[in-house]
């Protein structure tokens, strides 16, 4: 049995030609930790208003035992509100994490929400059960904009 200080360099193909699993993809199965991203577009012209007391579901999900460690926002179009003092939260259901909330960005304010991409600062989170990434607005709703939501986490190989 190696042990991990002997591994120096582990490539991952998912089959050889013949459609068999080969030994370095074995290697990396019992060695490698794995960091995901997963993204998702959230169009208000489409999808409609983000609103405030409600999550609004992005179709994406982190498994159990995923330990958030990142987010970034694309904003394609400015994020807006009708006072222009909302704010955005970013979010797992506060069931399926091992903390007592769910939320791993807080309060973004709408100002920052405009063109280019964004790194707000993260509350990290481990995940207790799979959940799907979540928006909802602060102090007033947001009527219109588009973002993509970056989430990085890892996931360890126990």
């Amino acid at each position: 049995m190696l042990d991990k200080t002997e591994v120096s360099e582990v490539r991952v193909w998912d089959k050889d030609f013949n459609g068999r699993f080969n030994d370095k993809y074995a290697i990396a199965e019992q060695f490698a930790d794995r960091e995901f991203v997963m993204s998702q577009v959230f169009d208000i012209s489409v999808s409609g208003n983000i609103e405030t007391g409600g999550a609004r579901g992005l179709g994406v999900s982190a498994p159990k035992g995923a330990l958030i460690s990142d987010v970034e926002f694309d904003i394609m179009t400015a994020l807006t509100s009708s006072g222009n003092s909302a704010t955005l939260d970013v979010q797992f259901a506060s069931a399926d994490v091992v903390e007592a909330s769910g939320v791993i960005v807080n309060d973004y304010a709408e100002a920052s929400l405009v063109a280019g991409a964004k790194r707000p600062t993260l509350i990290p989170k481990k995940l207790s059960a799979a959940s799907e990434l979540q928006l909802q607005a602060g102090t007033e709703k947001f009527t219109a904009g588009k973002l993509r939501v970056f989430v990085k986490y890892y996931m360890a190989r126990d």
